[in-house]
């Protein structure tokens, strides 16, 4: 049980530190590019970050294990409105603005509406909704007038060149190290008798929102609370919409149904406690600890869920 383990947490490790490289080397070239900041803040932190779950869910699609794709997205959302939001809040107290708030209730209201659509006997058609409804949602995100950063560090074209071969090497390391969780986790729940989309929901997917995590702390640090908490709920819709669309166009989705409803019973939880925080306009360190406790309900839930079945 200690070598399928060990490999799974250095194949999580080698995945954060590639998603993070990707995400320091996309930002260079969307400086040269001259992208605007609400295109970086979602097409480039939101997607970035969800590189990982990607990774793993085609992975899981390819190898026909999708249990571990919808696993690995459910609980990656769960820990992204919970405890990638919670963190942070107890570093800094996370203040919304004003005009910020119906935005993000949006999101949270998609990332709790969109998961049902797994359900659907058609697979394919289950995918080709939710990218329907990542492309409804980018351009909603996207149709905003923004303004370039004005005093943003100039990019010239070597440095632009390296940093897209590093990106390149990056989404390598990050395919090939997604197949090695994977691969991992399906030999550890063999090992300990427990099924694949519970592994997938709990380690994998704590592993893979750690780029979410750090880039939301790093953001709290800063000042930049829209960013903490935007980029959380954008990788939420990314995971959703995208992630598991292409999942779904590639394989049939299957997934334990009393496992899906206790991954769909605490999303619309930590939904609704995360859309109460953010229309009272932020989330404070008490609100933070509420998060981490819904975080940890869902943790034991999985196990009892998982002890039962």
């Amino acid at each position: 049980m200690l070598v399928p383990l060990l490999v799974l947490l250095v194949s999580l490790l080698v995945l954060s530190k590639a998603s993070s490289w990707v995400i320091d080397n996309a930002v260079v070239l969307a400086r040269f590019f001259r992208i605007s900041e609400m295109a970086i803040g979602f097409l480039l932190v939101s997607f970035a970050t969800s590189l990982p779950e990607l990774g793993v869910a085609l992975t899981g699609a390819f190898t026909r294990n999708t249990s571990i794709s919808i696993g690995n997205v459910l609980g990656a959302n769960i820990s992204d409105m919970t405890l990638v939001i919670a963190i942070p809040a107890l570093i800094a107290p996370i203040v919304i603005a004003s005009r910020e708030r119906k935005k993000l209730e949006r999101i949270i209201l998609a990332a709790c509406v969109l998961p049902p659509l797994v359900l659907l006997q058609d697979s394919r058609i289950a995918g080709l909704l939710l990218l329907a409804c990542f492309a409804a949602f980018a351009f909603f995100i996207l149709r905003e007038k923004v303004e370039l950063e004005k005093n943003a560090e100039k990019i010239g074209r070597k440095r632009a060149f390296v940093a897209g071969v590093l990106l390149a090497v990056g989404f390598a390391l990050i395919i090939a190290s997604a197949s090695v969780a994977v691969d991992s986790a399906m030999q550890l729940a063999l090992t300990i008798g427990v099924s694949q989309a519970f592994i997938a929901a709990t380690i994998i997917s704590l592993g893979t929102t750690l780029p979410e995590l750090s880039v939301s702390i790093a953001a709290a640090k800063k000042g930049a609370f829209g960013l903490a908490v935007g980029n959380a709920l954008g990788s939420c819709v990314v995971n959703l919409a995208l992630i598991l669309g292409l999942t779904g166009t590639i394989a049939s989705l299957q997934i334990g149904f009393v496992v899906f409803l206790n991954l769909l019973a605490f999303t619309l939880i930590a939904g609704g406690v995360l859309m109460r925080f953010v229309n009272r306009g932020g989330i404070s360190k008490k609100s933070g600890f509420a998060l981490l406790g819904v975080y940890v309900l869902f943790l034991l839930s999985a196990l009892a869920v998982e002890t039962l079945a």
